[in-house]
């Protein structure tokens, strides 16, 4: 349930805003934050939680900006220094990524009481995950667009030597535009790594999400690089294309020894209308070994364009695939 943090009234999950003063609904709030006023940001409403953290809508005071206003649990913060550690570098790294495609990171800090925060933009829209639940499969044009986009932001974190180390859809944001055209931003580098030029960050433990996880990140000791992010980029481009995830079981367990040591159904034997290209190169991303994967996130925009470019050259006079011609919507 939701409720109006000025009048109180309840609503359902799905409900923004209140029908009556029209003020953000907040989930209900197990740390009371809402309504007080953390350094100089005054929390409306909570609006996510997850394992570790929290994000509230916030107003920046003097300013009057709105952001998201992301924390650590209070429990954690008192049980786990190495997470705090984590969202400390969270917020170092991404300050430091100045890109369209990349959540801006605005201020971080921790107050007197020991409450650690992030405040960075607000962003409205869905996230992939969000889309994919509702929108699955989705069109190629789309797909690719999204790819592109995410590949731009890839390419730049990576140019500053941090990889993401848990890309998914939950973290990439479809930002709403009058246009209608999606503008993706790429969030939460939070156990992201700083790499060196010539080597990788060893893991010493499986960070990540099981799901999109590449091979090497279940692997102890293991240097893991940008080529990680490609790997999990191409989980995400087979379940954008596909309606389905690549790798799929019971147990967390299982899925693990998928990544490690099965191959994915081809994507085309769920689409057949995917150009055979297209699923070389997903095959290419997904591959065990890193050397075998594309090098460069940008390089896998490229291949997917030029895939989309010969699948498009006209047959007897026509466009053979006219989905290229509309807006990815």
């Amino acid at each position: 349930m939701k409720y109006c943090p000025k009048c109180q009234q309840r609503y359902s999950r799905e409900q923004r805003f209140c029908r009556t003063d029209g003020s953000q609904l907040s989930l209900e709030d197990p740390y009371h934050l809402v309504g007080r006023t953390l350094d100089k940001y005054q929390i409306d409403a909570l609006v996510g939680i997850g394992g570790m953290g929290a994000v509230y809508s916030a107003r920046q005071t003097g300013v009057g900006r709105r952001v998201a206003f992301k924390i650590l649990q209070p429990n954690i913060v008192l049980s786990n220094r190495e997470v705090v550690t984590l969202f400390e570098r969270e917020a170092r790294m991404a300050g430091q990524l100045n890109h369209e495609n990349i959540a801006t990171i605005y201020d971080a800090g921790h107050t007197a009481d020991n409450i650690w925060y992030i405040a960075m933009e607000w962003l409205e829209g869905n996230t992939l995950a969000e889309e994919l639940s509702t929108s699955s499969p989705l069109s190629i044009a789309r797909a690719a667009y999204i790819l592109r986009q995410i590949a731009a932001a890839l390419d730049t974190a990576h140019s500053a030597y941090i990889v993401h180390r848990d890309l998914k859809p939950s973290n990439i944001m479809l930002v709403n535009r009058p246009e209608r055209r999606d503008l993706v931003k790429v969030l939460d580098f939070g156990i992201g790594k700083v790499i060196t030029d010539t080597g990788g960050s060893p893991a010493s433990k499986p960070y990540g999400t099981p799901h999109y996880a590449s091979p090497e990140q279940f692997h102890t000791g293991v240097n893991v690089d940008r080529r990680a992010d490609i790997y999990s980029l191409g989980v995400m481009l087979y379940q954008m294309l596909a309606g389905e995830l690549p790798f799929h079981a019971s147990s967390i367990e299982e899925v693990i020894r998928l990544h490690l040591y099965a191959s994915p159904t081809p994507v085309r034997e769920h689409r057949p209308e995917i150009p055979t290209s297209i699923e070389l190169i997903i095959a290419r991303m997904l591959a065990k070994d890193p050397n075998q994967r594309p090098q460069r996130a940008g390089e896998v925009a490229e291949f997917v364009e030029q895939a989309l470019e010969i699948a498009d050259k006209p047959s007897n006079g026509q466009d053979s695939n006219q989905e290229r011609d509309t807006h990815p919507t």
